[in-house]
């Protein structure tokens, strides 16, 4: 049986797949397999899990490129604009 087959290995790749991260799988070798892991959605997955444990109703999660991290903004009342305007240059 191939590396790539082994039920260990095909598990892994689904749980990632499931879970929202886009992979790749790879056969370098007769005893080597590589997962090539997409980072945005990596990044995408964790903003969700993030969402998923914040109660307060107005916050927003951004990703800063150039410090590497994930930013999570809260707010009462209205939106900020300058948040707005981080929003828009984002997408």
């Amino acid at each position: 049986m191939k590396l790539k087959d082994d039920p260990r290995i095909v598990k892994a790749v689904s749980r990632l797949r499931a879970m929202g991260v886009r992979c790749l799988v790879d056969e370098v070798g007769d005893d080597v397999v590589v997962i090539f892991i997409d980072e945005d959605s990596v990044m995408e997955t964790m903003k969700r899990k993030i969402a998923q444990t914040i109660n307060y109703p107005k916050f927003v999660i951004l990703r800063d490129t150039v410090e590497r991290a994930l930013i999570v903004y809260f707010w009462k009342g209205e939106m900020p604009k300058w948040i707005e305007e981080k929003i828009i240059l984002t997408r």
